[in-house]
């Protein structure tokens, strides 16, 4: 009985350690988006915190705002950080579909293959049988 050989299993674990590869970028960049979106929410927090002080002098006032003004600016900045960081994420997710898809094209093909393999086994197995039978009964 000869043993099951997929002669594209090179391919096959070349495009599956490309899906790897790919999971763990679009990982790496979903961790980005997730730290991106905290740094604005602690912003907008100081902001929120800040904007409720408001006492002292008018050169302290004036500070006060100026900082609340530059605050808006890095937040306005970070949304449009999170803007292209979020464009790259969907990016990354589009090529992992793509590999994993090629992956499953080649996964189904083996099973395929394989169930040819075993079909063709069992007649192989069945015509066996039936030559013994046929032998057994002639004697």
């Amino acid at each position: 009985m000869k043993v099951f050989h997929f002669s594209l299993k090179k391919i096959y674990e070349l495009r599956t350690q490309e899906e790897k590869k790919m999971k763990r970028a679009y990982g790496e960049i979903q961790k980005l988006v997730n730290q991106k979106e905290q740094k604005i929410q602690q912003m907008t927090q100081e902001k929120v915190a800040m904007s409720d002080s408001n006492q002292g002098s008018i050169e302290q006032m004036q500070v006060h705002y100026r900082y609340l003004a530059r605050l808006d600016q890095q937040i306005m900045d970070e949304h449009q950080q999170l803007l292209g960081i979020k464009q790259q994420l969907a990016d990354s997710l589009e090529k992992y579909m793509v590999a994993q898809k090629e992956r499953k094209i080649i996964e189904k093909l083996h099973e395929k293959k394989h169930q040819e393999y075993v079909s063709e086994m069992k007649k192989e197995e069945q015509k066996q049988l039936d030559e013994f039978r046929i032998r057994q009964s002639l004697l």
